[in-house]
């Protein structure tokens, strides 16, 4: 499917709310400030990313923008299908996004102060039935982990500024980040270009810091006089620019960390509408037609920095870079935080040209050495080409790197147009390349434990099943464990990447587990278990048969889990790994003999187990 067709829903919404925002920003502000309002609107950085993405942002902004004209109408003159409207919209957004519910605390507040009582309680009936289903989804939410995502963190007071004015500014809003080049006509004055940001991003700042005070100081002057004149609805404005933010700040600390500028993106419509109003406000023509220029100056230069080039995005810079050098027998790893990879690889495949390597999602920087040795290994003319999102996904790329150099594979960062929030690697085999090679295992002090296992744990969803991923994810949050210290911690870790088809990980957690204690009953079989996925027969051999056989192994039926694997395996390969555990005692099920082709007279002490 073409992907410019889908961001077509994001923009028509997007200019459907500008009609709707100047309509709101009419009755509260006037004419003049609609306008100025419905200008910044346009230009703004973060809504023009938005309103193109194939996220539901754009409608939700559309809905929010819908449901406070409609409160001002009804609170103006209280005719019924102004309530209905406003539920109506309230209905949808709930359905969009849960954090856009959070409109409702400053509507609630004008509805108060501005709304007669009956038809106050009426709305807040209505709103607590639509409330009721989220309530519910509320209480039953999985706990997670308070680190769980590394993006999100309880905000300081920068943090919380940033949200409330910074929206717009690149950088400041961590979802905007600049190309690294300008225009062709300014490629004579890059450095120039770039070197003003600062100046231009003061002007924000001052902008939108002075258009919210205005909107306070205009609701602290309206309470003053509010027994003789009635409830502006620029306190509205003011309501809705402060209050959420304040609400996302204050959960992030009581509930769990959810504050992020994307959950709070009606508050800049609200803003530009505060802003244009207090432009108007400026005396003598001349000086605000002046900061009126520099405003839109601070716009127009904040857009150009997200589209600098005419690769419009880094996906389609990076597809564009891949199609041009890649061979059939390469592969692409698209590398993100669990669960976000297989919404990148679509990405990068609706830019791809009809004819390209297959593209496969890996969580992990483990997971891209895995797969990076295991496809080097089979095809020694091939590449491996790596896309990661810096931006998302907090790598380690010294540890990556040097995984790299220790198994001899060659690492080439590749330049591309259009963008610094993609990496693209190749890699490509060298003299050295060891197949198997020995990744070290990262020590406390070098990453959190609680997100690295978390994240490494998702392997079994490297086959490109999104249910495996989903099932590992609350076995591995709900362990919320310290760093394993001890053998039987590291142990049970490693049974449980076992399960979840991680076989390198397995070892690499087994093996740390045996050199605390050589005879960790639970350390071997995980061993031995991936050392058969992984076909070292020898390495397999060596494990069970150290297994003291009066000792159970924890948690899990060693023989039946032993036959299973055998079953997926070449019984030819098999038959003297098969000859070595029936000598040293183990009981391999008879149905799996069966199964092999190898229930002969040299098998049949195997097991007293028959089937009839």
């Amino acid at each position: 499917m073409d992907p410019w067709r889908i961001r077509l829903l994001s923009v028509l919404f997007g200019v459907l709310t500008i009609p709707v925002l100047y309509a709101l920003g009419r009755v509260a502000i006037g004419r003049g400030g609609a306008l100025f309002g419905c200008l910044f609107y346009a230009l703004s950085p973060a809504l023009v990313f938005h309103h193109q993405a194939i996220r539901p942002y754009a409608l939700a902004l559309f809905l929010a923008v819908i449901a406070l004209y409609a409160l001002v109408r009804a609170a103006r003159g209280h005719h019924w299908s102004w309530w209905l409207l406003n539920a109506a919209a309230h209905t949808a957004l709930a359905g969009t996004h849960p954090f856009f519910a959070l409109v409702l605390l400053p509507e609630a507040v004008y509805a108060f102060l501005a709304v007669r009582r009956r038809a106050l309680v009426l709305w807040l009936l209505a709103q607590a039935v639509l409330a009721a289903p989220w309530a519910w989804w509320l209480v039953r939410m999985p706990e997670m982990p308070f680190d769980a995502y590394l993006l999100y963190r309880p905000p300081g007071v920068a943090d919380f500024f940033k949200v409330l004015l910074g929206g717009d500014i690149v950088r400041a809003n961590v979802e905007l980040r600049p190309g690294p080049g300008s225009w062709r006509f300014l490629n004579a004055q890059e450095d120039m270009f770039f070197g003003v940001q600062p100046l231009f991003n003061v002007l924000l700042w001052l902008a939108a810091g002075a258009g919210g005070a205005w909107g306070i100081a205009t609701g602290v002057r309206n309470a003053k006089h509010q027994a003789t004149a009635r409830w502006r609805p620029v306190v509205l404005l003011s309501l809705t620019w402060l209050l959420p933010v304040l609400s996302l700040a204050l959960l992030s600390h009581a509930w769990r960390p959810c504050m992020f500028p994307r959950y709070v993106l009606y508050i800049l419509p609200v803003l530009h509408l505060l802003m244009g109003a207090l432009l108007c406000r400026v005396p003598w023509r001349v000086v605000r037609g002046g900061f009126a220029v520099l405003v839109l100056l601070a716009y127009a230069y904040q857009v150009s920095l997200v589209a600098p080039v005419d690769a419009r995005t880094s996906w389609r810079a990076v597809a564009k870079q891949i199609g041009e050098c890649s061979s059939d027998e390469d592969i692409v790893l698209v590398c993100k935080t669990p669960g976000l990879a297989f919404p990148d690889k679509q990405i990068l495949e609706w830019h791809l040209e009809a004819v390209h390597p297959p593209v496969y999602p890996a969580h992990t920087p483990l997971a891209v050495l895995e797969k990076a040795f295991c496809v080097l290994g089979q095809r020694p003319d091939a590449r491996v080409w790596t896309v990661i999102q810096r931006s998302y996904q907090p790598l380690h790329m010294r540890e990556l790197m040097e995984g790299f150099r220790t198994g001899g594979l060659a690492c080439k960062r590749l330049a591309y147009p259009a963008g610094e929030g993609l990496l693209l690697y190749r890699l490509s085999r060298t003299d050295d390349f060891q197949p198997e090679p020995a990744f070290r295992m990262p020590t406390a002090a070098e990453v959190d434990y609680a997100v690295m296992f978390n994240r490494l744990g998702l392997a079994g969803s490297e086959r490109a099943v999104r249910a495996e991923a989903l099932r590992a994810l609350p076995r591995l949050f709900d362990l919320q464990a310290p760093p394993p210290q001890t053998a039987q911690q590291r142990a049970e870790w490693a049974l449980m990447a076992h399960e979840e088809c991680a076989p390198r990980f397995a070892r690499a957690l087994a093996g740390s587990a045996l050199a605390i204690d050589p005879h960790n009953q639970a350390a071997l079989a995980a061993l031995g278990f991936a050392a058969l996925e992984l076909g070292d027969f020898e390495r397999t051999a060596e494990a069970f048969t150290t297994l003291e056989r009066s000792r159970p192994v924890p948690g899990i039926a060693l023989e039946p889990a032993l036959g299973r694997l055998l079953q997926d395996r070449d019984p030819v390969a098999l038959r003297p790994l098969v000859r070595q555990l029936l000598d040293a005692g183990m009981r391999i099920p008879h149905v799996t003999l069966v199964f092999l082709g190898l229930s002969d007279v040299d098998f049949c002490c195997a097991t007293d187990e028959r089937s009839p």
